[in-house]
């Protein structure tokens, strides 16, 4: 009997959230709503919503699935919901992290170091933000700002940096320097002594700086690790750490612009060579400079180039390009390669259909983000996009990155 009756209110309480999305779709903006369970109230934005699940954005950015079974009310709270400003997040981060800490912000950043240090951090993650809007606007893509300001937090030192993680439900191991979580949607690392003035250097490319191999999925109750998107360094000597701190920087400040501009589900399944593609296409400095009549040579992501070049020659079995996209493998049994090919087959894309590359980040990220991603639906999407004849755009893909050397 309660079974029943737990069952009649869920669905009850899904077609109520649905009618509200419906009528939203028809105004300007979503309804605020209010969920209440027995542990807590959520307010926020309906991102999607099953009848088992609803995800909420909450005001300050952060998401939340609640399961629809601990619902006991449910309330429209406004008519359109409007995310924290800067000042209400500043607000929020001081009572946070205390006074002894310093608060930066930029046009679209809130950036939290300890004092002194937050300048330099606020105009890399500015900087990078501004080139990925700036890559994908000259290309004919206006995508929409985010609701929020975007939050970054880099802790003064790796133990500090290691309890965060640990806050966070973030598996911690030696070697991780920072990460992006789409939960929380914040940025975190950490900044050594050695570590001073790197990120206003000049990046260079680091053979050790490669991202964890994490499952690219948000689901309910899931290992936190499947949230986040993480950067590593295996080699603790001065000058990798400063090289890798900026490389760090500029890849999961990537990873967050494009989650909260659109170009990638924060809440559904995104393949794994797209979101890591992505981020390692705009790494180097001079990719995300736009300068015109700069050759493809200036764009290169020289570490991920040499590699894929190695892994093509002496590893990679041929027409292997269908089953790179339709699953996420390859980032797990040789991630170093993964990351290579992602990047390779990125740069390929962007460079010569690019276009048909935006539409496809697009494309995948307007999926209903509840609705698992099969392998089958994967090759689809890529086929819809770039064409039928995977082998003959692989041929191609080799060929360009063999005339790059």
């Amino acid at each position: 009997m309660t079974h029943l009756i737990h069952r009649f209110l869920t669905t009850r309480l899904f077609s109520s959230l649905s009618a509200l999305v419906v009528g939203a779709n028809c105004m300007a903006g979503s309804p605020l709503l209010e969920l209440t369970t027995k542990e807590q109230v959520f307010v926020g934005k309906s991102l999607a919503h099953d009848q088992q699940v609803c995800w909420l954005a909450r005001e300050d950015g952060q998401i939340s699935e609640i399961s629809l079974r601990d619902v006991t009310s449910f309330r429209k709270v406004n008519d359109e919901f409007r995310g924290l400003s800067a000042v209400e997040i500043r607000n929020q981060l001081r009572h946070e992290f205390g006074h002894s800490w310093e608060i930066v912000s930029t046009s679209h950043y809130l950036v939290c170091t300890p004092k002194g240090r937050a300048k330099p951090f606020a105009d890399l993650f500015e900087g990078v933000y501004r080139s990925l809007r700036g890559y994908v606007s000259v290309r004919g893509f206006e995508l929409p700002p985010p609701d929020f300001p975007l939050i970054a937090v880099v802790y003064p030192t790796e133990k500090d940096f290691a309890l965060n993680c640990r806050n966070d439900g973030v598996p911690y191991m030696p070697g991780l320097r920072g990460y992006y979580h789409r939960r929380t949607n914040r940025v975190c690392l950490f900044e050594d002594d050695s570590d001073h003035l790197a990120i206003m250097r000049p990046s260079c490319p680091s053979t050790f700086n490669t991202a964890a191999v994490f499952p690219n999925v948000l689901r309910y109750q899931t290992d936190w690790a499947a949230n986040l998107s993480s950067s590593f360094s295996n080699d603790r000597s001065d000058a990798n750490i400063q090289s890798t701190l900026r490389d760090t920087i500029v890849h999961e400040a990537t990873h967050q612009a494009a989650y909260n501009l659109g170009l990638h589900t924060r809440i559904g399944f995104n393949p794994k060579w797209v979101t890591e593609g992505l981020a390692t296409l705009l790494e180097p400095d001079g990719m995300r400079e736009n300068r015109r009549g700069q050759t493809p040579q200036k764009r290169l992501n020289q570490e991920r180039f040499e590699w894929f070049v190695e892994f093509a020659q002496q590893e990679r079995q041929p027409k292997s390009l269908a089953d790179f996209i339709a699953d996420d493998r390859m980032f797990q049994t040789a991630p170093l390669n993964g990351y290579a090919q992602a990047w390779a087959l990125s740069f390929y894309l962007a460079e010569t259909r690019s276009s048909q590359y935006w539409q496809y980040l697009q494309t995948i990220s307007k999926r209903d983000p509840l609705d698992s991603y099969r392998a089958e639906d994967r090759l689809a999407d890529f086929q819809n996009a770039f064409g039928e004849d995977i082998d003959r755009l692989e041929v191609a893909f080799l060929r360009f990155i063999d005339d790059l050397q």
